[in-house]
């Protein structure tokens, strides 16, 4: 019975989104059976899977970005009280600028291609999993370290061995938050200049196919959906020892 609530949760969603399609009496609204109708055809017509692996492809090409920048600096950060005492300001300064206001310099700059997914969803993704990493890093107990250097290993075996397998659960959690940011600021660049299933999404409005452009809107909610259970999966293999990623265990 308790496996079956998630799916009396979303016959209820649709059961209101019905009642309100109805009582809105408009074509902008259809029903999740006219929706649910208009699905196949995207897909078997080849239009929402291609849409869809060009968003992945750029989402993964900002996160990668995110993570090869985020990271590092905050472990150094983390690690660090002069890194940090010298580049928290400028972080700060960063942060709150929202990441559609990049999207002009980065198409002036970088054009239409991977740099501007590279720039944009790699600046809105980076601060989750710089503020992670550096929390992480913060976090790691000082006789973990000392104890590994007691023991005879340097600063990098140190670094490699001890710290960063201790910030791992710390950093999955902020790649858990950056991933959907991610996903989000892709979908919003390919709307402004690009090719996926934001560009489908406009298109798709202004060619007044409304069932359509909700079946893509759909199609995304399940691409997140089935990122975030991939990412929780591998999170469950790789850092099975951490107390805050071990699946609970059932007793009859």
């Amino acid at each position: 019975m308790i496996r079956l609530r998630p799916l009396f949760g979303l016959a209820f969603a649709a059961i209101l989104w019905e009642a309100v399609s109805l009582a809105a009496a408009t074509p902008s609204l259809p029903g999740p059976g006219a929706v649910a109708a208009a699905f196949p055809g995207l897909v078997l017509g080849g239009t929402l899977p291609r849409a869809l692996w060009l968003t992945l492809g750029h989402t993964a090409l900002g996160l990668g970005t995110a993570m090869a920048l985020g990271l590092p600096l905050g472990l150094l950060m983390g690690r660090s009280r002069a890194a940090r005492a010298f580049l928290t300001p400028t972080m700060e300064l960063l942060r709150p600028l929202p990441p559609s206001a990049l999207i002009p310099p980065a198409m002036l700059l970088a054009g239409f291609g991977p740099g501007l997914y590279a720039a944009v969803v790699g600046f809105a993704a980076c601060f989750p999993l710089l503020l992670a990493a550096m929390d992480a890093g913060r976090a790691v107990p000082t006789p973990l370290v000392d104890t590994a250097r007691s023991l005879g290993a340097g600063r990098l075996r140190t670094i490699t061995r001890v710290v960063v397998p201790a910030c791992l659960p710390g950093v999955s959690t902020g790649l858990r938050m950056a991933l959907p940011v991610a996903l989000i600021v892709t979908v919003l660049a390919e709307m402004v200049g690009g090719d996926g299933a934001g560009r489908l999404l406009l298109r798709l409005q202004r060619t007044w196919r409304i069932p359509e452009m909700y079946a893509c809107v759909m199609g995304l909610g399940l691409t997140g959906w089935a990122l975030a259970a991939a990412l929780a999966s591998l999170e469950s293999r790789m850092i099975f020892w951490s107390p805050t990623h071990r699946r609970p265990s059932h007793h009859p």
